[in-house]
């Protein structure tokens, strides 16, 4: 909170702790309002140095003081402030702490990778050097020209791997450098969000304050005309609670015995419904039977036929005989 602001919200509590000291004095019974005020002050300077736990029991204090629910509500609201203030620090010190971290991760793989290139560099040099030296032991040597041409080709050979090994070099040297140049700019782009984010938060609470303050002197101005409309505001929400409940209370009846009757038609339905499965089952059971009878009767005919038939042909040989 800047020092203008909390100059006015002084100023403010000052006259709205005088309107009511005047409207209402203080009784023999009462907490003198000096100590709120002390406290109110002590919490205000807490939060200005960056104590916002201190500040917060200051402000709870007061509010555990004070009777009167205006400069309670009042003394809450500051705290509130205080509290979304100790959560934006904490906030901001998370973000610093990660990107230390992250700026300290960059710093390694840097040095890592300088590490490498220059580890990659030394090797490359010591195998020139033992070349050379290769190269000048055989030409110290007298030799046929053959060799000497080889060994021309070698050392060519060898330079030529040098210099694409420097080109490569200076390839990944410059991809890094690449590389680097992005990250700085993302991380500016990414400050410059957060600034801009900052100052439009700062703008919000500089708008909230200044809400608050109209409001606050408002107040100051008519407080006992709000009272009274509040109060009768209160009164004709509940006469429409009660109306409510009682249209509420006579729909639970109706959807009770709504209820109650549908389940009664279903219970009729379902009984209906398995008579007549039990009348298609004793039909289908009488059918049966039926269908068994007649094939028991059909073979009890065919076996008679062929005795019947039996008996004849044994006559019909008797007689042959």
């Amino acid at each position: 909170m800047k020092k203008g602001h909390t100059f006015i919200y002084k100023q403010v509590f000052l006259l709205l702790f005088l309107a009511f000291q005047l409207a209402c004095p203080a009784s023999a019974g009462d907490i003198p309002q000096i100590e709120i005020r002390e406290l109110y002050d002590d919490a205000e300077k807490l939060s200005e140095i960056g104590n916002y736990n201190g500040a917060i029991k200051k402000y709870n204090e007061a509010i555990r003081i004070t009777k009167d629910n205006d400069i309670k509500q009042f003394i809450k609201n500051a705290k509130k402030e205080t509290e979304k203030k100790k959560i934006e620090e904490s906030k901001k010190s998370r973000e610093s702490e990660l990107e230390k971290k992250r700026e300290e991760r960059i710093q390694r793989e840097k040095l890592e990778k300088k590490r490498f290139a220059e580890e990659k560099e030394k090797k490359a040099k010591k195998r020139a050097e033992r070349e050379e030296k290769k190269r000048k032991k055989l030409e110290k040597k007298s030799e046929p020209e053959e060799k000497r041409k080889d060994l021309e080709k070698g050392r060519k050979a060898a330079e030529k791997k040098a210099d694409l090994e420097e080109q490569k070099r200076t390839k990944e040297f410059e991809k890094q450098r690449r590389i680097e140049r992005q990250k700085r700019k993302e991380a500016e782009r990414k400050a410059k969000l957060r600034k801009q984010k900052r100052d439009r938060e700062l703008e919000k609470q500089k708008k909230l304050k200044a809400q608050k303050r109209r409001i606050a002197e408002r107040r100051a101005c008519g407080e006992e005309e709000e009272r009274q409309r509040e109060l009768e505001k209160q009164k004709r929400l509940e006469e429409k609670q009660k109306k409510l409940e009682g249209q509420n209370e006579g729909q639970r009846q109706k959807t009770a015995e709504r209820k109650a009757h549908m389940e009664e038609k279903k219970r009729q339905k379902e009984l209906a419904r398995q008579k007549k499965l039990e009348e298609k089952q004793k039909k289908e059971a009488e059918k049966k039977a039926t269908i068994r009878k007649n094939a028991e009767e059909a073979r009890r005919k065919a076996r008679e036929e062929a005795e019947a038939f039996k008996k004849a042909l044994e006559l019909e040989r008797g007689k042959k005989k």
